[in-house]
């Protein structure tokens, strides 16, 4: 049922597989409305789960773990919150879960964070499961 693919979603966000490869699977398995209504919800769901594990782990040990380029990306989510995150969601920069842990790294707002992720993901959402419905559908026919 959806609430089961939606915490299949969170979970594999979580785990760092690639959001694209999650909203193409999402389409082909639902449709592209549906399998994209689930990836919104699921991948705000992992992203706030990635959220709190940075937020428990703190700044030092994320920039440790990440690099030089993490440490960059946190002084820029933490000086313009809603801004920077819709924006990061907008461009692939680097992957889901590390962006969502040094968000919460950062100290950026929850609801900077939340609000952000969901806006800014979803041009990225409508425009892959409209291809891979137009993909699967010129298949099919």
């Amino acid at each position: 049922g959806p609430l089961i693919s939606i915490t299949y979603i969170a979970l594999a966000s979580v785990a760092a597989v690639p959001l694209g490869i999650i909203i193409v699977v999402s389409a082909i398995t639902f449709g592209p409305w549906l399998g994209g209504i689930f990836v919104l919800a699921g991948a705000c769901l992992g992203g706030g789960i990635s959220y709190a594990i940075g937020s428990h782990l703190g700044h030092e040990a994320l920039c440790r773990f990440a690099g030089k380029r993490a440490n960059e990306l946190s002084q820029r989510l933490e000086q313009r919150g809603f801004v920077s995150v819709f924006i990061l969601r907008l461009l692939p920069i680097a992957p889901f879960a590390i962006v969502n842990m040094i968000a919460g790294a950062t100290h950026i707002r929850w609801r900077d964070f939340l609000l952000g992720t969901f806006f800014g993901m979803i041009p990225g959402i409508v425009i892959i499961t409209t291809l891979s419905d137009w993909v699967i559908g010129s298949f099919s026919a």
